[in-house]
């Protein structure tokens, strides 16, 4: 279960995540030790103080990568389901990561497909829904002409620019939310 913090606190533990992918040994978050967000850390049980400064705990390299894959699933939700441009993506991924801690992402990761990679090409560390993967079915959402004759599905959503075209599906009851084979 994921440790409530604030969005200061978890864009701290996620730049920790990120320095030691690119190379630091044992970075610590980079704020003084008084600084109310590290406070926030050490009294969550992510943060140590002592030595040369602060340190991420065990919990708060789980919590990190924790926050890295919400970040990271939201990037690749923005880029390949909701289109966002790529000028754009960072910030919305960002703003949307936050709303990812109370549990969803592993709904959008299974959504998604399990993806490893963002779309920057940097892993999204594995959730417990990956590893489950492969008792169940890879992705939720999927094109219907990805089904195979007598295959059976739920209608999630209608994507078509033309007009013509959707009003023959409705008119034939293809609708979200209804069943077909």
């Amino acid at each position: 279960m994921a440790i409530e913090v604030s969005e200061q606190a978890e864009e701290l533990l996620e730049a920790c995540w990120l320095r030691r992918e690119g190379g630091e040994s044992e970075p610590g978050p980079d704020a003084p030790e008084g600084d109310a967000v590290v406070v926030e850390l050490v009294e969550a049980g992510l943060v140590e103080l002592g030595g040369p400064g602060a340190r991420l705990t065990g919990a708060g390299w789980r919590e990190a990568g924790a926050c890295v894959r919400r970040h990271r699933l939201a990037e690749r939700l923005m880029a390949d389901v909701l289109h966002v441009r790529k000028a754009l993506m960072h910030e919305v991924s960002c703003k949307f990561e936050h709303l990812l801690h109370r549990g969803l992402e592993g709904n959008v990761c299974t959504l998604l497909g399990h993806p490893k990679m963002c779309p920057h090409g940097q892993l999204i560390p594995e959730g417990t829904c990956c590893r489950r993967a492969g008792k169940q079915t890879s992705r939720l959402v999927f094109a219907s002409t990805e089904l195979k004759a007598g295959q059976e599905a739920r209608i999630a959503y209608i994507h078509t620019g033309n007009r013509e075209a959707l009003q023959k599906l409705m008119a034939m009851g293809t609708l979200p939310g209804v069943s077909i084979t």
